[in-house]
């Protein structure tokens, strides 16, 4: 088992060995459920997924053609953690590069969050949908004071 595994961590080395670092490495971390916050391990919140971090490549340690960063924690809103570990390497030269960091199926809660996401998303949604009416309206008939609120009692 060690002896493939070392044949593997060799082949990577070697992969980023052969190409420059990119200068300025973006990585856009997803998780899934998508409703989870990211943090730096042992370090300050980032944001809720999904985050995009672009790193200044000078800034990195690097070594072989690959930049190092500090791996990632997400907590979803029942508690549940996963991670990456500690550091974790870019390879290849990629501008942009993507990580999930996927909540087991196991985790009691995991139904309620993927819930919570969906809604979520259903919101920003109905968001995007409500402002894209009101640019609309407003580039095609200028200011809503010409709008008129209709309820069940009539206009306004």
């Amino acid at each position: 088992m060690h002896s493939a595994t070392s044949v593997f961590g060799l082949l990577i080395l070697v992969a980023c060995g052969t190409l420059p670092v990119a200068e300025s490495p973006q990585l856009t971390i997803h998780t899934q459920p998508s409703n989870a916050t990211v943090q730096e391990v042992g370090g300050d919140v980032i944001g809720d997924a999904p985050v995009i971090l672009t790193y200044d490549s000078q800034n990195l340690q690097s070594a072989n053609g690959c930049v190092f960063v500090t791996g990632f924690v997400a907590t979803w809103p029942n508690g549940a953690q996963a991670g990456t570990p500690p550091m974790l390497r870019l390879c290849d030269n990629h501008a942009g590069y993507q990580l999930t960091i996927d909540q087991s199926q196991g985790v009691v809660g995991v139904e309620a969050d993927i819930n919570y996401a969906e809604r979520q998303r259903r919101v920003r949604q109905q968001q995007i949908q409500e402002d894209q009416q009101e640019e609309f309206f407003l580039e095609n008939f200028g200011t809503q004071e010409h709008m008129i609120d209709i309820n069940e009692h009539g206009p306004n």
